[in-house]
Formats: structure tokens, sequence, C-alpha cells
């Protein structure tokens, strides 16, 4: 590539003939707590009728009798390796005393997992209600051996959709009675436009329900909950 007045903005690498040169290599996914097992079940507290109503979800019965149900569940039977995933979405400002709450709330069954043999893992994550990812989500990347290009990704959607919903509740917030939502897809839809990522609306939404929830004005013209779920979300029933 030449820049104008020639010259070259690029060192090309000639290589004689026989020579080889090295490669960039593809991102190596760490090796993890998951590579300890080949047997790994999942249970997530995600249990949904057809028409969006929530359904008690247990814990497995064969792994320990508790009442209580994390928001995340994996297990492997054949090695008694557990991890316990746990998620708050506090106010920004609240992030360290969620933490220390949601840590407290699952110490007895721990302690009684424990007892009955099992490697307990407990990953407590946070990500703020205005879409700030906190830095516990980085160990459960570490934890699950997500890549670094599959973590940023990650991180952004969980970021956009903790404030999307932050931005449906606020819209709702002098609404009397509350409809129950369907859970969202990976896009989102916008009437005018096609199907896109919630990470390029930053530009727009972002900014405009951010700015929002913080200062508690609404900058748009007012909508129903109904209203902006058929205008931004791409529902998925499954």
């Amino acid at each position: 590539m030449y820049k104008r007045g020639g010259r070259p903005t690029k060192q090309v690498q000639f290589v004689r003939a026989g020579e080889f040169i090295k490669c960039n290599k593809a991102e190596r996914r760490p090796d993890t707590l998951l590579e300890e097992a080949r047997d790994w079940q999942l249970l997530f507290d995600l249990n949904y009728d057809n028409a969006g109503c929530k359904r008690p979800t247990f814990f497995p019965a064969d792994v320990f009798a508790t009442r209580q149900i994390p928001d995340g569940v994996i297990w492997s039977p054949e090695k008694k390796i557990i991890i316990i995933l746990e998620l708050g979405v506090p106010w920004e400002e609240n992030i360290v005393e969620s933490h220390i709450r949601k840590q407290a709330r699952y110490e007895q069954l721990e302690a009684g997992l424990k007892l009955r043999g099992w490697r307990v893992t407990r990953l407590e994550f946070e990500v703020g209600s205005r879409g700030y990812v906190n830095d516990t989500v980085t160990r459960l990347w570490k934890t699950l051996g997500l890549t670094k290009r599959e973590a940023t990704s990650a991180k952004n959607k969980m970021s956009d959709t903790a404030l999307l919903c932050s931005y449906v509740i606020f819209s709702a917030r002098k609404t009397p009675d509350w409809r129950q939502q369907h859970l969202m897809g990976l896009h989102f839809l916008r009437e005018d436009e096609s199907v896109q990522s919630p990470h390029s609306m930053k530009g727009d939404f972002k900014a405009v329900a951010g700015a929002a929830i913080t200062t508690g004005s609404h900058p748009m013209q007012r909508q129903s909950p109904g209203e902006f779920e058929q205008q931004r979300c791409l529902p998925n029933h499954s």
C-alpha cells in the first residue's frame, strides 16, 4: 500500500524459495476446571412456560437436598465437581454490598456439599443496572475457559442486556400493572432497520437509556413497555 506521494505504508517481507516464516497462531483456549471431566451437566433458573410465566426450578436431587436454587449450576457426577453461578444486577454504587450478600447466601449450601465430598467452586458476579460489567465477571470467563474474543463479545452482550432491561423497567415506572415480559433474544429489532447487535446501537440507545435511568428524565417520547418491546426487541420464546 502507498500513501499519496508514493511512500509505502507497510513493509513487505519476501521469502526465499525453501524458507519458512512463522505465522500468527490461533488463539489458544486456556486450560480450565472444565477440562477435568467429560460428563458435565447444566441447570439454570430459567424455567418459563409458553406464556412467559416463571416456574419453580429445583436443585439437582442426586447432588444435594436443598430448597435453595442458584442462578446456575454446573456439575460432574463422576468427578464430584460442582460450580455454582450467582448473578447480581445492582445499582453500580451497590456492587460491593451485593457481592458480599450473594457470597453469604450460599455458604451453608457450600458446606453441605463439601460434607458429601463435592469440590465446590462458587462464582458470584455482578453486572450493574446501567451496564457496568464488574471485575468478578473476568474470573467467571477464566474459570469457564473463554478466549479473549469470546469474553469481549459476552461482556458487551451482558452490558447491553442489563441496560435494556433497566430501561424497560424505568419506562414502566408509572404503569399501575406490570405485564410479563418474554425472554430476550440476542438481537434487538427497530422498525425502520434490520436486526442488529445491541453493541452496534451504543450511539443512540445506550446513550439515551443511560442518561434516562441515571437522571430520572426521559428525553424521548414516553412509551409503554409494550410499545417499547415492539419497537426494540426481537422476542425469543425458547
